[in-house]
């Protein structure tokens, strides 16, 4: 049986065995980084006309990492004319998403990754077609 002291302690015990563990707090916790990696990618194609990005069509894009933030994260494309975005919203322990061209047209998009916090971060693709070396 706990008697005395000892009972007005095991408040506290327990407390400190909460915040020891990460717990107690809001579901999301809060994380100082927050960015995503690579942040910016060109693709250059070789074309018989300049500025002519149809040949994009079919490359296997750029994969992002999201480092940092909290989950879950809101993926948002300001061009799906010039790219297209595997997802909309990115969770798990390592967050990816993979960005790639549409071959319509040339140009330089931004996407926009927003967490739990609406933080943000953006990557910039860059898509350009030049004509080969005479």
């Amino acid at each position: 049986m706990i008697k005395g002291a000892a009972l007005r302690l095991l408040p506290v015990a327990a407390l400190m065995m909460l915040v020891s563990c990460g717990g107690g707090g809001d579901i999301a916790g809060d994380s100082t980084t927050f960015a995503v990696t690579p942040d910016k990618s060109t693709l250059t194609i070789t074309s018989a006309v300049e500025n002519d990005c149809s040949g994009a069509y079919g490359d296997p894009g750029t994969v992002v990492t999201i480092i940092g933030g909290q989950a879950p994260f809101r993926v948002v494309n300001s061009d799906s004319a010039r790219a297209s975005v595997d997802k909309t919203e990115v969770t798990g322990k390592d967050p990816k998403f993979t960005v790639k061209p549409t071959g319509y047209a040339c140009g330089e998009i931004v996407v926009s990754v927003l967490d739990y916090h609406s933080k943000m971060v953006s990557f910039t693709y860059k898509i350009e077609a030049k004509k080969p070396a005479e």
